[in-house]
């Protein structure tokens, strides 16, 4: 997905280049938009491009070139009655303009920005299905951010070793109670960090009693919390580390 949103920035700075800054900035206004589907580092990037090709396309050659096409402007009588203009004052006048543009496109953009940011939600936990899975109402089933617990004794299966304390764990922690929600990511609500009304990280929880392993490749503050309980549990030996 991130080549896709390269190549839309790609084709709307060329277009700027070549005098089809119109055709440029609403090529990269359309692709920002769909910035929260990026991480932060894209997202920052795609800011950038968008501000350059803006520049483009409120700067003098676009203006030039709608007048050529669409005939802007007094037309040749009037211009011979036109009194001068003073070229230094004109010039300070179209760089005011364009500071104010570029402003006006930096909030547009800052606001649409913060609209991809997932601010936490307090939802209720109806059930615990497993040591890393919770049942959640509004979501269904949603599993816990960075970490895998041991499979739990189903049916007449065993099971893995652990699994049983690490359900009873989660269960003591969060069953029948509101929590807050913490997706790491803005395109999916399937895995979430959860934090107790005391603000306690439960999937670090988890960890740090050895009932749970970092998983996959979390980043941000939560996950350097989560590295930190699986090194206080290695150190420990407990659980899953004995």
């Amino acid at each position: 997905m991130a080549a896709v949103f390269l190549a839309i920035d790609g084709l709307g700075l060329a277009a700027a280049r070549f005098r089809l800054a119109a055709f440029g900035f609403l090529l990269t206004a359309f692709g920002f938009l769909l910035t929260a589907f990026l991480p932060g580092f894209f997202a920052v990037f795609r800011l950038s491009v968008f501000f350059v090709v803006a520049f483009f396309a409120t700067g003098p050659p676009a203006a030039r070139v709608c007048k050529r096409r669409f005939r802007i402007g007094p037309s040749p009588a009037a211009r011979l009655h036109r009194p001068p203009r003073t070229p230094a004052n004109s010039l300070k006048a179209w760089w005011s303009l364009q500071i104010l543009r570029v402003l006006s496109l930096a909030a547009i953009a800052a606001a649409a920005y913060q609209q991809g940011i997932v601010r936490p939600e307090v939802v209720q936990i109806r059930a615990v299905l497993d040591g890393h899975t919770i049942d959640v109402a509004g979501y269904g089933r949603v599993r816990l951010a960075g970490i895998r617990a041991p499979r739990p004794p189903r049916g007449a299966g065993e099971g893995e070793p652990f699994g049983r304390e690490a359900r009873e764990r989660l269960e003591g922690m969060v069953t029948h109670r509101f929590v807050r929600l913490e997706f790491p990511s803005s395109a999916s609500r399937s895995a979430a960090y959860v934090l107790l009304e005391d603000g306690t990280f439960v999937n670090a929880t988890l960890v740090r009693d050895g009932l749970a392993r970092v998983s996959g490749r979390p980043s941000g503050p939560r996950a350097e919390e989560l590295q930190r309980a699986q090194a206080s549990a290695q150190q420990l030996k407990l659980g899953l580390w004995r």
